[in-house]
């Protein structure tokens, strides 16, 4: 073939759109003959397609394996909480006089306040619904005048100082058995003795459901049951020496302050916020005095559920008993100063 004949015959193949052999090489580039250009799009379709399919496939595995580990960390959280309320404890604790006297009915009343058994289960002890919601589930706070029934005095005994239910297991702090254990064979006999005359109220009630974020509270030790909280093997008071100031003012602290600051007394940072009872060193008595009777803080303040606890509790604090709880509160704010 001449020159002329195959500049003739690569001028007419690009003229048809599809270059030949001696014209791509004559151009520098080359592709398959038998792949066009839409050819090419076609495939780089089928490529980007496969790799979204692999993509989605990869993440759907994904999803699949958190579903696989949400649904473990439930099983473990429930598993680990249905555990810890289930616990049954053997404890026998010592017994305890009961009297049905008048006057130890009438102190067993006024101790009752003290400690909070009329705030939490009402003005007649029916009992009511603390929380109802679905992270916390329902709390429901007992009827005392219809659950005494199933708990013999020893059981309450056992109850208050330990933290356990009369089947055996443990109540949640709400029931403050970790303050309560401090208290005195006198105190505490009184104090069932006021329970056992209260009129029965009828007020029936729904039971406990735990939610899911306390039963996460619970199995990752945020909160305990009581009586984890509690050393059962320390020799209980028969009663306390009321003329020794200081030791009857730890006595006070030990069995209601540390319901809420601690059994150090130095204040919580953890499911409850409270300060260090060293603040008691800026508290004249009188102030003092002033504050548990009317929940007025320094500088005519209220001070959140400290202002609740003292008008409804500690009002019923004798002058005497606020003198002795002063003075040792004030005495631990100088031994924490010296360290």
């Amino acid at each position: 073939m001449s020159c002329q004949g195959l500049e003739s015959s690569v001028g007419s193949s690009f003229s048809e759109g599809t270059p030949t052999l001696a014209a791509t090489r004559r151009v520098g580039w080359s592709w398959p003959s038998d792949i066009t250009p839409i050819g090419i799009f076609f495939v780089a379709f089928d490529i980007e397609r496969i790799e979204l399919k692999n993509v989605k496939r990869k993440l759907a595995r994904g999803a699949v394996g958190l579903l696989a580990l949400a649904l473990i960390a439930i099983g473990v959280i429930y598993a680990l909480s249905a555990y810890r309320i289930g616990k049954r404890y053997e404890i026998v604790p010592r017994d305890v006089a009961v009297s049905n006297d008048p006057a130890t009915i009438a102190r067993g009343e006024r101790l009752a306040r003290i400690h909070g058994c009329h705030a939490c289960h009402g003005d007649g002890l029916e009992g009511e619904i603390a929380v109802d919601d679905f992270r916390f589930g329902r709390f429901v706070i007992p009827n005392v005048t219809v659950a005494r029934d199933a708990y013999s005095d020893l059981d309450l005994v056992r109850l208050f100082r330990h933290g356990v239910r009369s089947d055996g297991k443990g109540v949640l702090p709400i029931m403050p058995s970790q303050s309560f254990t401090h208290l005195a064979d006198d105190d505490l006999g009184a104090i069932i003795a006021y329970l056992r005359s209260v009129p029965e109220v009828a007020n029936e009630l729904p039971t406990t459901r735990l939610g899911p974020l306390l039963r996460a509270m619970l199995a990752l030790g945020r909160i305990e049951v009581a009586p984890r909280m509690i050393d059962h093997a320390r020799p209980a008071l028969e009663t306390v020496d009321r003329d020794d100031a200081e030791v009857f003012g730890r006595y006070l602290a030990s069995t209601t302050c540390t319901e809420c600051h601690g059994q150090d007394l130095q204040g919580q940072d953890g499911f409850l916020v409270t300060p260090s009872l060293a603040i008691t060193a800026a508290y004249t008595e009188p102030q003092f005095r002033d504050l548990l009777r009317s929940g007025v803080a320094l500088g005519g303040r209220e001070v959140g559920a400290m202002s609740e606890v003292a008008t409804r509790r500690f009002a019923h604090y004798t002058n005497d008993e606020i003198h002795a709880l002063h003075r040792y509160l004030t005495s631990l704010a100088v031994e924490k100063a010296a360290e």
